[in-house]
C-alpha cells in the first residue's frame, strides 16, 4: 500500500491524527528532505525509518521503491515537506508507478495552501485554476498568464518570496485592473493577506520590511476581466464615442444610449451636450 500522506504548511496544529497514525504504522516514509521531516516526526514521536524522494531522484529511487513494495509486500508513506504530495510538489511518478504495478494508492487528505488560499480570498468563482509555479522568465510568464484570458475565473499561484514582487509586475502587464490577493506564510508566524490590484499590492508588499518572509499563494479573479477591460477602455473615450460604442453594440437609439450612460453614473448635462454634437454631425 502507497499513502499519500499531507502534512502542516506551517502550522503543526494542522496535522490530523489519522496521518499520525498512518505514518507510525507504515514500514517506510518517503520524503521530500529527510531533514524537514523528522522535525516533524520528533515532534509527534514517530519512529518509522525514511528515505529520501525529491525532484532530482524520484524517477530512479520511485521505481526502486514501487519494487520494494512489490517483492517485499511493505507499506509506504508518502510526505513532502509541506503540504500535500504531488501538488506542485514530487510524488507523481511514484505515484503513477505504483498503480502501474497494481499497488493501491491512498490518500491521507490534509492542508493545502491552495485550498487554503482560495477559502479566504474572497471571491465569489465557482470554479478556480490551479497553476502552481509559474515559469521564470517574464516573457514565458506573460505568455501564459494571456493564454488564461477568457479561459479561468479564480487562478491560483505558488511564487517565492523572492520572486513575488517581480511576479506581480508581469501579472499587472496583462490584467492590470484586476483584484488579487496575496497570501504570505499561511498559517505561519509572517502569515499576511494583501489584496487589491497587482499594482496596489505590489506596493504595499514593498513597503512592508518583513515580505520576503513566507512563501506565497497569489490568487486572481479574472472573472470580470473583460467588464474591467471594457469600463477601462470606455473611461479612454469621449462621451460622443461612447455614445456612438452603445449604439452599435447594444443596437440603441441616441437618446436610449445617453438614458444608459446617464443610469451607469454618467454626466446628464455633458451627456447632452454630447448628443447634441452627434446631432449636428449626422445632420
Amino acid at each position: 500500500m502507497l499513502y499519500v500522506v499531507a502534512t502542516p504548511i506551517g502550522n503543526l496544529g494542522d496535522m490530523s491524527q489519522r496521518a499520525v497514525d498512518v505514518l507510525k504504522e507504515v514500514d517506510l516514509i518517503a520524503a521530500e528532505d529527510t531533514r524537514v521531516t523528522m522535525k516533524l516526526l520528533n515532534h509527534f514521536d514517530i519512529r518509522t525509518p525514511l528515505t529520501s524522494l525529491h525532484a532530482f531522484n524520484e524517477e530512479t529511487k520511485g521505481a526502486a521503491l514501487v519494487r520494494r513494495m512489490v517483492e517485499e509486500g511493505i507499506s509506504v508513506a508518502l510526505v513532502t515537506d509541506a503540504g500535500t504530495p504531488a501538488v506542485s510538489d514530487p510524488g507523481s511518478l511514484l505515484i503513477a508507478e505504483a498503480i502501474k504495478q497494481g499497488i493501491p494508492v491512498s490518500p491521507v487528505p490534509g492542508a493545502s495552501a491552495a485550498i487554503a488560499a482560495v477559502s479566504v480570498c474572497g471571491f465569489t468563482n465557482k470554479e478556480f485554476t490551479f497553476i502552481g509555479f509559474l515559469e521564470r522568465s517574464k516573457k514565458a510568464q506573460k505568455e501564459r498568464l494571456e493564454a488564461l484570458r477568457g479561459q479561468a475565473q479564480t487562478v491560483v499561484l505558488y511564487e517565492s518570496p523572492f520572486r513575488a514582487l517581480e511576479t506581480l509586475e508581469n501579472i499587472s502587464e496583462v490584467y492590470p485592473n484586476i483584484q488579487v490577493v496575496a497570501c504570505r506564510d499561511l498559517t505561519k508566524k509572517f502569515e499576511e493577506y494583501v489584496r487589491g490590484t497587482p499594482d496596489s499590492v505590489h506596493m504595499q508588499l514593498q513597503n512592508n520590511p518583513n515580505h520576503t518572509k513566507g512563501e506565497y499563494v497569489l490568487v486572481l479573479d479574472l472573472s470580470k476581466e473583460k467588464e474591467i477591460e471594457q469600463e477601462s477602455d470606455n473611461d479612454n473615450l469621449s462621451l460622443e464615442a461612447q455614445l456612438i460604442d452603445r449604439m452599435v453594440k447594444e443596437e440603441e437609439t441616441l437618446r436610449e444610449a445617453m438614458d444608459a450612460l446617464v443610469k451607469q453614473g454618467g454626466n446628464r448635462n455633458m451627456l447632452y451636450q454630447a448628443q447634441l454634437t452627434l446631432k449636428r454631425i449626422f445632420e
